[in-house]
């Protein structure tokens, strides 16, 4: 079968990858094993030699998110002018959609021991290995790493006895308008009635209003 003997040169690529500084070569190679992938998948071949083509494919991706994450670019994708007077590409020169910049830069930043890891547990449970799951992974390590929030303080004693306080000073208040009402309704007789009234429902409003709260 054709796509045997290509991926064997393909194999061989992979190998080299780590040694390559160039992304556009490193694109060829993942384009490549990309599209053997989806003829094997296709062709139905069989997913052991489809997931070859993808461990090709994300591999090369991984090596692409690296040289693009040094690469010296001018905020904007602008060409930016290096030291030896050369102009570094743009996205655009490279044929890379930011989308794929962004894909493959998270795919670099899993450490190489969980990306192995990855693959070989993908391998080993005959799963399809993709460069969605490999997202996956990016994002559980990255929230992995990042600091829990801090669990809120637990209650001491002081702060129940200050509260025990709080309570007693909110009873003494219901007592006092309590009080209050009691005293407006029976003792000041100059008030009118209508006044007694209105004054004596609002405070019993406080007051069962303050009840309803501690209860």
């Amino acid at each position: 079968m054709a796509e045997h003997a290509s991926l064997v040169l393909l194999d061989k690529a992979k190998r080299e990858l780590a040694l390559m500084e160039s992304v556009q070569d490193v694109k060829e190679i993942r384009d490549t094993a990309e599209a053997y992938r989806i003829r094997i998948k296709q062709a139905k071949a069989g997913l052991e030699l489809q997931n070859k083509a993808a461990e090709i494919k994300l591999r090369a991706e991984r090596r692409a998110g690296e040289l693009l994450a040094s690469m010296d670019r001018q905020q904007g994708g602008r060409p930016k002018p290096s030291h030896d007077g050369s102009v570094s590409p743009t996205l655009a020169d490279l044929d890379i959609t930011p989308n794929q910049s962004s894909r493959w830069q998270s795919i670099a930043s899993i450490p190489e021991e969980d990306f192995e890891e990855e693959i070989k547990r993908g391998v080993a449970e005959e799963k399809e290995l993709t460069s969605t799951k490999m997202l996956q992974t990016a994002k559980r390590i990255l929230r992995r790493g990042q600091p829990k929030p801090p669990e809120p303080p637990k209650p001491t004693i002081l702060d129940d006895v200050a509260t025990v306080q709080e309570t007693n000073k909110v009873s003494d208040l219901v007592m006092g308008l309590s009080q209050c009402a009691e005293i407006i309704r029976t003792g000041y007789k100059k008030w009118t009635t209508s006044n007694q009234a209105r004054t004596c429902e609002a405070v019993e409003e406080v007051v069962h209003a303050l009840k309803g709260a501690m209860s």
